[in-house]
């Protein structure tokens, strides 16, 4: 079944005309969220190649616009181990609260569950609080507050600000830059906090179609924490179902 969801974007790629498909709307690769949705009856599939100094792995999220301003999504994450594994099932919701439009602010709220395949990884759950600002000129400016709850785990609740600015830059090509901090809380006893991951990405997207994107990212840890660098290589595909 999901083998043949992974020709998704080769069928939005050779399928109607750009006035018949959906607007893909990918949250890959950077580390923020958009507050927009997939459009109703919309089809899209994420998929993206990650790879650290050490290790790589494949990511991957299929998204189903169910209603005006409302999606449903399975994200599978990596185990970043040369078996291509999925480590986490995940459940999301995306809510647009606000829809965004040039000069007008929009709000989204973006529940999730992630359910390890492994026993000894702890289950999470969390929501994501996203604004997003889109210019006249092309610019974007989106920010996040991630909260995430990880069960019977060291760090139970993870905070991550993240800012980040999109921007054309010649036709199709479109680029971003970003930066974002993890913070890791413990509960219960002093319920000590302390600061994780200082990042700082960019990358760039290549619209083949409204509905088919590619992209490429690159993020560094600031800190000089493991993993150091994390790359990326992305294609999103759109297509209506409904």
């Amino acid at each position: 079944m999901f083998r043949r969801l992974a020709y998704l974007p080769l069928l939005a790629l050779l399928g109607a005309a750009d006035a018949d498909v959906p607007q893909a709307r990918p949250d890959r690769p950077s580390v923020a969220t958009s507050a927009f949705t997939t459009e109703r009856g919309a089809l899209e599939l994420e998929l993206g190649g990650v790879a650290t100094e050490q290790t790589f792995g494949m990511v991957s999220t299929l998204k189903l616009g169910v209603l005006d301003g409302l999606d449903v999504r399975v994200n599978f994450a990596p185990t970043f181990h040369p078996d291509f594994a999925v480590d986490t099932l995940g459940l999301q919701l995306k809510w647009r609260v606000v829809a965004p439009d040039d000069g007008k602010l929009g709000f989204a709220i973006s529940p999730f569950y992630g359910q390890p395949i492994y026993e000894s990884d702890p289950v999470s759950l969390g929501v994501i609080f996203a604004v997003t600002y889109p210019f006249a000129d092309g610019f974007e400016l989106d920010g996040n507050l991630i909260f995430d709850t990880f069960l019977d785990a060291e760090d139970a609740i993870v905070l991550t600000p993240v800012v980040n600015l999109g921007f054309p830059i010649a036709g199709a090509l479109s680029g971003y830059g970003e930066l974002y901090l993890v913070a890791g809380c413990t509960v219960g006893g002093d319920g000590e906090c302390h600061l994780g991951r200082v990042g700082a990405g960019a990358g760039v997207a290549y619209a083949l179609r409204p509905n088919v994107i590619l992209d490429a990212a690159i993020d560094f840890d600031v800190t000089g924490e493991d993993p150091l660098w994390i790359a990326q290589l992305g294609l999103t595909g759109s297509i209506f179902v409904f």
